[in-house]
């Protein structure tokens, strides 16, 4: 019997390890810190790596700027973290990288301290109000007039307007009225240069300036504009904006509705027009619907703060007649009234 010779060839190995001081320390909330986590390679083939998430949903104040890699043996690839709290705590997370790794460490522990700014209560100053696209008819006009009679002074602006940075100059709140759906806001500003828009009133709430959303400026202060999570929204809030009508009682829309108003104690009959209830950890709840799932709420995001209605507190007389709703306890504008004032308000 003849002898065979010859080497086998070595398997292939895919060794991952990650190294890097990912321990933010103190950073001020508003502001922002960075660190690099540095992805190696100590096996003898090419490795890749398909995702690097954060646990927990941290993805709101944790960060990165690459998400996928290849890696060749003996090399490796650096990825920078980024840490943007939205409050005053203690944060900690755990990063896990998905790859082919044969063996190795894909896990990594990521801790950082926020601590708060000085901010002082805005005052009434100027307010702009999106009327656009989007908007509802006179949902731009209501929600300014509500302004006005807390002291603002008024400007409208449109999908151009969000284009500029001026905009946002000279102004202490942005208000976003209710309208038909998130998607037609974005097909007005357009989608090359809604990115450029999100990352503008980001900078603006988290400099200390103000965001108030009604209806549909609820739902855009959320994560995503889309069921799908293609689509950034503005990322105002860690949480969630789900429509209250797909919760246990629905309603239809243009409807008046009763929710509980807080501080003080009452139940109060508003106009509900297909809004959302919210889920944000660490809001301030200032009422909830029918069913106990929050309505309006106040949290803040940098050194601003976020005002989030899912019912239309700025609704004049003439929404009811248009509908033939009957309001048992008369217009809300005083309950609009107290959740601007929320906005002036440190917690």
């Amino acid at each position: 019997m003849a002898a065979t010779s010859g080497t086998a060839s070595a398997a292939a190995t895919r060794i991952l390890a990650l190294s890097g001081d990912v321990a933010f320390g103190s950073v001020n909330v508003g502001a922002t810190g960075t660190q690099t986590l540095t992805l190696s390679n100590t096996g003898n083939a090419a490795l890749t790596w398909t995702n690097l998430a954060f646990a927990n949903a941290s993805g709101s104040v944790f960060t990165r700027d690459t998400t996928a890699g290849v890696i060749a043996a003996g090399r490796s690839q650096t990825v920078t973290l980024t840490f943007a709290p939205v409050e005053a705590r203690s944060y900690s997370t755990t990063l896990t990288v998905t790859s082919d790794a044969t063996s190795g460490t894909s896990t990594a522990a990521v801790t950082a301290l926020s601590e708060s700014v000085a901010r002082p209560p805005i005052l009434p100053s100027t307010a702009a109000v999106y009327r656009g696209p989007g908007a509802c008819t006179g949902c731009a006009e209501a929600l300014a007039t509500l302004l006005q009679q807390a002291g603002f002074t008024t400007k409208f602006v449109g999908p151009e307007d969000l284009s500029r940075d001026a905009t946002f100059e000279g102004i202490s709140l942005y208000a976003q009225p209710g309208g038909d759906d998130t998607m037609s806001v974005y097909r007005a500003i357009g989608p090359q240069r809604w990115p450029a828009v999100v990352t503008r009133i980001q900078r603006f709430v988290r400099g200390g300036g103000h965001y108030l959303g009604v209806c549909l400026g609820g739902f855009l202060a959320a994560r995503w504009m889309d069921d799908a999570e293609t689509i950034p929204a503005l990322q105002l809030v860690s949480g969630t904006a789900d429509y209250y009508t797909q919760t246990p009682r629905p309603y239809r829309q243009d409807q008046v509705i009763p929710v509980f108003w807080l501080s003080p104690p009452a139940t109060r009959f508003v106009y509900f027009q297909e809004g959302p209830t919210f889920n944000v950890p660490g809001a301030t709840i200032l009422a909830r619907y029918e069913n106990g799932t929050p309505a309006v709420v106040v949290t803040t995001y940098g050194a601003g703060r976020v005002g989030l209605s899912g019912v239309h507190l700025e609704a004049t007389s003439d929404w009811y007649a248009s509908y033939h709703l009957n309001d048992p306890d008369g217009p809300d504008g005083d309950l609009g009234l107290k959740l601007i004032g929320a906005l002036s308000t440190d917690r």
